[in-house]
């Protein structure tokens, strides 16, 4: 992502017809007290999210002054404000982000994915340009089952410490629980939000309560996976399981190769 800020106002004509966008200044008038023209590139992160992209501008005090959704196409997006400090979100989901820009994940729901761009700026010039750049603040975590002899009679429960995501895009502490769903092939998946450190776990679960429990954080960390990439990458893990013990390998590190643990 990339900004820069201008005290010289040169917009092409096709601009002034984008958003709701304003200048309020004629030549005559003081330019200082002019609304700074905010005017975003869009086409990659409009172009990414495959529908209408939401943008929420918030003022220094951390109101919310502006909602507006941008259609798919969209290229530029321009508004005005008034000057100074400013915070302003794009999302790939128009009903997720509360008026504070915060993403809550419910009790019992695995993440949301949603695409994001946050940034706080300083809107004190006449002209803001912005390059949007999403993030994948989410990694769809796929868990395979093999050695069954006769079906795999449990739940597979995530338990974590995010919960969701700030106003600012970064992950939010809160308890994180859900079960990950199963498809016809009996392959488990789960969205987990981004991760601030290694304390997430896997409960395999039945009738009677939790059968084992895995320490999935420390198992992703120790196999290399890195939280802290801007796209967070999906990853498969394969669950071996038999009458008498289960085995947990990660896969898709070329350097590090299978991380196991039996419990």
């Amino acid at each position: 992502m990339s900004f820069k800020i201008s005290s010289v106002l040169v917009l092409p004509l096709a601009a002034l017809f984008t958003g709701s966008l304003f200048l309020g200044c004629s030549i005559r008038e003081d330019r200082n007290s002019c609304p700074c023209v905010v005017r975003l590139d869009v086409e990659e992160a409009v172009a990414r999210a495959g529908s209408e992209v939401l943008l929420m501008v918030w003022n220094q005090a951390g109101e919310l002054i502006r909602r507006d959704t941008l259609p798919p196409g969209t290229d530029w997006w321009s508004f005005g404000v008034e000057r100074g400090a400013i915070r302003f979100g794009l999302y790939s989901s128009l009903s997720l982000p509360l008026n504070d820009g915060s993403i809550v994940i419910p009790r019992g729901a695995d993440c949301p994915e949603v695409l994001l761009d946050v940034v706080s700026v300083d809107a004190s010039g006449e002209l803001l340009e912005y390059h949007a750049d999403f993030q994948k603040p989410y990694c769809n975590l796929q868990v395979e089952v093999s050695g069954l002899g006769g079906g795999f009679p449990f739940d597979l429960v995530f338990q974590g410490g995010v919960a969701g995501f700030d106003g600012d895009g970064h992950p939010s502490a809160g308890e994180f629980a859900a079960d990950a769903a199963v498809d016809a092939s009996g392959v488990y998946s789960i969205c987990i939000p981004r991760q601030t450190d290694s304390s997430l776990m896997m409960e395999i679960v039945d009738d009677l309560g939790i059968a084992r429990t895995f320490a999935i954080g420390e198992i992703l960390s120790g196999a290399g996976y890195d939280w802290t990439q801007k796209d967070l990458e999906d990853r498969k893990i394969v669950l071996d399981y038999s009458r008498t013990r289960m085995t947990l390998g990660v896969s898709g590190y070329a350097d590090s190769g299978t991380f196991e643990v039996v419990l």
